[in-house]
C-alpha cells in the first residue's frame, strides 16, 4: 500500500486476481453529508487523477465507506455502557482495521477467558481526559451548526419546482415540512428529508443515490430504507 503525504490524499494498493492484479485507488475523503456539491464529482476527480498517472486504466467499480474515529483517536473496545458487561463491542478503528481489529479481538477474547491484556483497559469507552472532552465538545458544536444550517436552507431556499431527473434528488418544502424527492431507475420517490436519529436535514448523495445526514452519518436509500445508523428507523414515506 502506498499513501501520499501531501494533499489531496491518495492511497494505492493492488488486489491479486486469478488473471493478474487490479489497482485500487482511494482518496477525496469527506464527512458524510457535508460535501458541498455533487458527490459524483469526487469520483470523477479520482478517475481523472488515475488516468493521468496510470494511462489506460479503466474504472470497473466505485464505492465509499465510513471510517469511525473516536475523539482521542484510539479504538473503543469493551463492554457497552448500560449492559452490565453482557454486550461487548469494538469500533473506532480510525481507518486502520488491519491493525486495530486484531488488537480488539485480543482484548475481547481476553475479557471472556479471564486473561485480559494489560493494555486492554486503555481501549474501554469509559476513558476520560481534557483533550477528548474538548474535541467532543467541538464535534457537538459542529453538529448543532449543521442542524441549524440545514433547516435554515429549507426555510429560505427549498421550494416546489420540477421533479428531479434520473439520479437526482432535491429537498422541497411542503408547508413547514421538508420532503426529499429523488428519481432512481425511473422511479420517483418522496420521503421525509428529516433524519430519524436527531432531526438533521438530509442531503442527496448522487454518487450512491442515497440520502445522507450531515450530523452523525446516518444514510437512507432513495425509498427511505435505512442503510446505516445511528438512525434505527426508516424515513417516513410521502
Amino acid at each position: 500500500m502506498y499513501l501520499s503525504a501531501d494533499s489531496s490524499t491518495r492511497s494505492l494498493r493492488t488486489v491479486p486476481l486469478a488473471d493478474g492484479e487490479q489497482l485500487v485507488v482511494g482518496g477525496n475523503g469527506h464527512v458524510v453529508g457535508r460535501h458541498r456539491g455533487p458527490t459524483s464529482e469526487l469520483v470523477a476527480d479520482l478517475d481523472a487523477w488515475t488516468a493521468t498517472h496510470f494511462p489506460g486504466a479503466e474504472r470497473v467499480h466505485a464505492w465509499s465507506a465510513q471510517d469511525y474515529q473516536s475523539s482521542d483517536m484510539l479504538p473503543i473496545v469493551g463492554p457497552v455502557a448500560g449492559t452490565d458487561g453482557r454486550v461487548l463491542a469494538a469500533t473506532g478503528y480510525q481507518k486502520w482495521g488491519l491493525a486495530m481489529a486484531p488488537a480488539a479481538a485480543m482484548a475481547l477474547a481476553g475479557r471472556l477467558t479471564g486473561d485480559l491484556p494489560k493494555w486492554a483497559p486503555a481501549l474501554e469507552g469509559t476513558r476520560l481526559g481534557l483533550r477528548p472532552a474538548y474535541k467532543t465538545g467541538l464535534l457537538n458544536l459542529e453538529d448543532a451548526l449543521h442542524l441549524l444550517g440545514g433547516w435554515g436552507e429549507v426555510l429560505v431556499r427549498a421550494g416546489s419546482g420540477d421533479p428531479p431527473g434520473e439520479g437526482e434528488g432535491r429537498v422541497l418544502r411542503e408547508g413547514a415540512a421538508p420532503v426529499a424527492v429523488s428519481r432512481v431507475v425511473g422511479r420517483l420517490h418522496r420521503v421525509s428529508a428529516v433524519c430519524t436519529h436527531l432531526g438533521g436535514r438530509l442531503r442527496w448523495n448522487d454518487a450512491e443515490c442515497s440520502w445522507d445526514c450531515p450530523l452523525h452519518g446516518s444514510r437512507f436509500a432513495a425509498d427511505g430504507t435505512r442503510l446505516e445508523g445511528p438512525a434505527t428507523r426508516d424515513l417516513r414515506r410521502h
